[in-house]
């Protein structure tokens, strides 16, 4: 039998080999600062070993696996930073879109207490698993279909602007509607131009936004379903403590104004 345990960097360390697993590599306990296989980035840093772990400084930097979370346009990369809070500027993005949190110049208690905010906490949850998530703030709603089969839409087709795909836990429907583009386990899409507004009134975007990661989370890694006791809507509102079970949506977006610009998007991603 295999036994697990947790080291500092807070990855499973297999009692086994001594190891610790870090989804794309594995890091060997009895150095602490190195990869047993090469960085598949180190081409981007020529002046640090292929093997290190977090440039060798591990008091300050964390090194996840990078790959987990995308965002690619910037009212994407805006709502990612929105759920971060204050943090938010801690929240970087490469070419690609991948995102990754940025601890340099932190002290060990800064990092800490970075880590105990609730949207810090999920989006290195996410950034740090094995699943990979599509986030995008958009009214263009581009999925495949049960059969593999690209469809494409608009958020007005939708009465609450969300969009929320797993190809694990089941949706709202209790089954699988459509499932996320290809090459991601998850898929979130929130309208860019609506409006969300709680009991009293007031803008609750970010407050949807991280409701629906933590969802999404919750099916793509935990393989909870949307209902149930134990459901992935249930996990959100309590890892995120949302406020308000009910809202108020305003469709802002006109289906017969489409941008040149997603009208491209939409001919690319159906190939004609």
């Amino acid at each position: 039998m295999r036994f697990y345990l947790f080291v500092f960097t807070g990855k499973e360390r297999d009692e086994e080999t001594g190891y610790s697993y870090f989804s794309a590599r594995y890091l060997d306990n009895e150095i602490l600062t190195s990869f047993l296989s090469v960085d598949r980035y180190a081409s981007k840093y020529p002046f640090i070993s292929p093997y290190a772990y977090c440039a060798w400084n591990p008091m300050k930097l964390i090194d996840p696996t990078g790959d987990t979370l995308v965002a690619k346009e910037s009212g994407s990369k805006k709502d990612i930073k929105g759920v971060a809070g204050k943090y938010g500027d801690r929240i970087q993005f490469d070419e690609n879109g991948i995102a990754s949190i940025d601890y340099s110049g932190m002290t060990e208690s800064e990092i800490k207490k970075m880590k105990k905010h609730k949207g810090v906490a999920l989006l290195s949850d996410i950034i740090e698993s094995d699943k990979k998530i599509l986030y995008e703030a958009t009214d263009i709603i581009l999925v495949t279909t049960l059969d593999g089969k690209r469809i494409a839409g608009t958020i007005a087709n939708d009465n609450n602007g969300v969009v929320n795909l797993s190809r694990y836990g089941h949706d709202s429907n209790n089954g699988y509607s459509y499932m996320p583009q290809d090459g991601y386990d998850g898929q979130v899409i929130i309208s860019a131009s609506g409006e969300w507004r709680n009991p009293q009134g007031f803008d609750c975007r970010i407050e949807i936004v991280s409701h629906e990661l933590a969802e999404n989370y919750a099916r793509t890694h935990l393989n909870r379903d949307y209902r149930g006791t134990e459901s992935a809507h249930r996990y959100a509102n309590a890892r995120m403590k949302n406020l308000h079970e009910y809202y108020t949506y305003k469709s802002n977006y006109d289906p017969r104004k489409i941008s040149p610009a997603d009208q491209e998007k939409v001919r690319k991603y159906l190939g004609n």
